[in-house]
Order: C-alpha cells, then structure tokens, then sequence
C-alpha cells in the first residue's frame, strides 16, 4: 500500500493482513530495520468482517518529515510455525501551503493554495464550512508544485476557505487540507 499525505502533526498508515490461517498475535513497525517506539508513534491491530485483520501506525509530530518506507512485520499466532512476514508500506509527504489574502468589501478577488513535493497532479476542491465552492481552478502540475485558485467575486465579510488536496497519484489515500483566510476590509468616508 502506498499513501501520501500533507505535512501534519499525524498522519496514519496501515496494511492489510488476510488469507491467513489463524488470526495474527502481533504486528511490529519498523524503520530503517529498527522498531518504532515513543509518544510519536501508536501501533493498533484490528480485527475485521470475515477474518481479516488491518494493522495501523498513527505517526506524529516530528516523525511526519519526509517520505519514508515503513516495514509492517506480522508475526503469526502463538502455535504457528511459520516466519513472521514483512511488507514495506511507504509513506510520502507532499505539503499544502494556504496563501491568506485581504481585499475589499464588494472587490473581486483570488484566494490561493500552493501544493508542493508531487509526482503527479493532485485533484484539488475548495469548501466554505461543509459546502463545495464553485469558480475554482485546479490548475497544472509544474515540475513538483501545483498551484490552486478560488475567485470569491464580491466578498462581503471575513471568511475561512478550505482547499481539499487529494493525490493524483494516490488516489485511494486520505484528503488534506489546508485553511485559508479571506479578510474584508472596507472603507468609511
């Protein structure tokens, strides 16, 4: 499995543990062949509908720096026999930049989120609270960056944007977001 995520506090990664005989006992992440430990990391094992099993690390804080292979070693119930089995889980990050503007009361004006560290165009929808917002541009993926735009034309009062950033290449992988600030000003003659 692969993931890309923002840079965040936490992000989450997992694999899928099936086809198994019996249910797994334990599951160990690792990091360049040493296991993960600490406050930045919680390690959770959940058992699913029809037998399976998903495994998840929450990574936090300043682990969540740059991409990374993580190893997702299961080990096999206690009366198996068999070796415990690795599979790598890759983890890349790219970052969301939210670009704050003013304008004034009534002006027609640009919001901005630039979306930098991609491989490949990421599908960008921009939200006011819960409700998607119309007269966004996507735009083009140019080298590693991606910039998207939102034209608010006759903004009346201060307002918080969303810009919802989801992998292009990854497109199973969470949304990330970034908040962006609309001030309005206007002036009193």
């Amino acid at each position: 499995k692969q993931w890309y995520q923002r840079r965040v506090r936490e992000t989450e990664i997992s694999c899928l543990i099936s086809g198994l005989s019996e249910r797994v006992e334990k599951v160990e992440w690792l990091l360049s062949d040493s296991p993960v430990s600490g406050d930045d990391y919680t390690n959770t094992l959940t058992q699913l509908a029809g037998g399976s099993q998903t495994a998840k690390l929450l990574v936090k804080g300043s682990r969540v720096t740059g991409d990374k292979d993580y190893i997702c070693r299961v080990f096999p119930g206690e009366y198996s026999q068999s070796p415990s089995q690795d599979t790598t889980v890759k983890l890349y990050i790219y970052e969301v930049e939210s670009i704050n503007k003013d304008a004034f009361k009534g002006t027609k004006t640009i919001l901005s989120c630039k979306i930098t560290k991609l491989s490949a165009k990421a599908t960008v929808v921009w939200k006011k609270g819960q409700a998607t917002v119309d007269d966004s541009v996507e735009g083009s993926l140019e080298g590693k960056t991606q910039m998207s735009t939102l034209t608010v034309s006759n903004p009346a009062e201060d307002a918080e944007y969303s810009c919802v950033v989801k992998s292009g290449q990854f497109p199973n992988s969470a949304a990330s977001s970034a908040v962006v600030t609309l001030d309005v000003y206007s002036i009193e003659v």
